[in-house]
């Protein structure tokens, strides 16, 4: 039931955004890369490596194929593509790109974009390169995580120092911007950041460049 689920949902989703996104080639090869990419999709979600590996042209590089078997062979995946982005290279070479969101019962990852290229051979289209084996799998999703913890933790970090700088700091409205800072979080530290704190070391710098203007 599951898995009549997933291929309903992808189905619907995937042909309506296809509608539009593939106005400008053929009927009969926007149906044809419909197909492929609807398999890929399906062949994913549903475990099936020999039928996604179908997908893939005999043109493609070794080792993207190595990767697309090495990546979706031995992991259950719900995985959905957004496709809004669609270009044609050449009559012969498309390219199909969106955001994803991926689960499996060791990672999770959403809001990342993927693109997929597919060359024509004798009416057929085949997948002959993509990020989709790098991006879904947890390797992946462990160093976006580790980024997005790394980048919290800095802004982190920023936002404890301005709140000392504020408290320490010998300036006007010194309570004000205290609770800015602190009720704001990083919205208002980064605005005490650049105005009062950088007018205040502006004045103390123009003080001892002119001491005899400070009094």
């Amino acid at each position: 039931m599951k898995k009549i689920l997933i291929k309903f949902v992808i189905c619907i989703l995937f042909i309506s955004s296809s509608l539009i996104s593939y106005a400008e080639i053929s009927q009969a090869d926007s149906k044809e890369i419909s197909n492929t990419m609807e398999k890929i999709f399906m062949s994913i979600n549903e475990s099936d490596i020999e039928s996604l590996m179908e997908t893939i042209s005999p043109n493609a590089n070794t080792d993207f194929k190595n990767q697309v078997f090495h990546n979706f062979s031995s992991q259950e995946l719900v995985y959905y593509q957004e496709l809004p982005y669609f270009t044609q290279i050449t009559p012969e070479l498309v390219e199909l790109s969106g955001p994803f969101t991926v689960k499996s019962q060791f990672f999770s990852s959403s809001g990342y974009t993927t693109y997929f290229k597919l060359e024509k051979i004798d009416d057929k289209w085949f997948l002959i390169e993509s990020d989709f084996a790098e991006k879904i799998n947890s390797k992946a999703a462990v160093k976006s995580l580790g980024t997005f913890a790394l980048f919290t933790f800095f802004i982190f970090i920023f936002w404890i120092w301005m709140i000392i700088d504020v408290v320490r700091r010998p300036i006007k409205n010194k309570v004000t911007w205290t609770l800015v800072v602190i009720f704001f979080f990083v919205f208002g530290a980064f605005i005490y950041f650049v105005t009062e704190r950088r007018a205040h070391k502006k004045t103390q710098s123009d003080k001892i460049k002119n001491p005899e203007n400070s009094n």
